[in-house]
């Protein structure tokens, strides 16, 4: 008995750190999730918004979708672990697909390499899948739109 005594404090030490871990691998996960769920958003209400655009719109906006873009300047991301940049056409692009007469867009969301996550998983993530995320929408058009003038 008297060499038990310690055995309870031993086998918290041991199993704590690993709880934390997973704990804390669980919250992480769950607030990449979360950004991904955004961006996810991004694209679906910017391509619905995409296909509802009709022609007259669509050239008088100089055959682009830059007041969509621009609804989409205040969209940060929930937990703040990926960035974007509604600005950049490689993070934000829209594109009408005439032979399908369809929308297309894709959102791509970087990791933040200013939050405060990334120096603790960074090099975990860093070349992996999860350093970026991007999504894709192909949504119907409402109305055929007319071809962009040749420059």
């Amino acid at each position: 008995m008297k060499n038990q005594k310690g055995q309870g404090i031993l086998e918290f030490a041991i199993i704590l750190p690993l709880f934390l871990l997973l704990s804390i691998g669980a919250i992480f996960f769950g607030m990449m999730f979360a950004d991904y769920v955004a961006i996810n958003s991004i694209a679906s209400r910017s391509a619905r918004e995409a296909s509802l655009i009709t022609a007259s719109e669509y050239t008088s906006s100089g055959y682009n979708y830059e007041a969509i873009r621009q609804k989409f300047s205040t969209q940060t991301m929930p937990a703040g672990i990926y960035t974007w940049d509604y600005s950049k056409d490689s993070d934000f692009h829209i594109e009408y697909d005439k032979p399908n007469q369809a929308v297309l867009v894709e959102v791509t969301a970087t990791i933040d390499k200013t939050s405060g996550f990334y120096p603790a998983v960074g090099n975990l993530l860093e070349g992996s899948a999860l350093e970026k995320l991007t999504v894709t929408y192909r949504m119907f058009s409402e109305e055929k739109l007319p071809d962009k003038p040749s420059e």
